[in-house]
């Protein structure tokens, strides 16, 4: 899981673009993880614009947006938010299914990197 916003010409681009390479990487695999992006900004990034997006990277998963109320609970409770969306910090949030706990890598992973990160977790 991530979180992006579409009108992101930094960061944003680079986190899915990882994604998408980590899905090529594990397509193989028998426990393939379901990927979630949550959009950061509910007032733009409508459900359309969040196909629109995924339609233009060819990303195959799951865009969610939602009230602001929504969205900032989100954030907060996977201590994400940084008080604007241009200032969000690049982290992808990871966990085996029925697992509790997830597991928070921070920054702009590889796909390399995140799919080490998978297999640690026995995923």
């Amino acid at each position: 899981m991530n979180f992006i916003y579409t009108s992101c010409t930094t960061i944003c681009p680079v986190m899915t673009a990882s994604l998408l390479q980590l899905q090529g990487r594990l397509a193989k695999t028998a426990a393939r993880p379901r990927y979630v992006s949550i959009s950061i900004d509910p007032d733009f990034d409508t459900s359309r614009i969040l196909k629109v997006y995924a339609n233009r990277y060819g990303a195959d998963w799951l865009f969610l947006t939602g009230s602001r109320a929504d969205v900032l609970r989100v954030l907060t409770s996977f201590e994400s938010w940084r008080g604007s969306k241009a200032n969000h910090a690049a982290v992808t949030l990871m966990r085996p299914a029925r697992a509790a706990q997830w597991t928070r890598i921070e920054g702009l992973a590889s796909a390399q990197k995140l799919e080490t990160v998978w297999r640690q977790l026995g995923s």
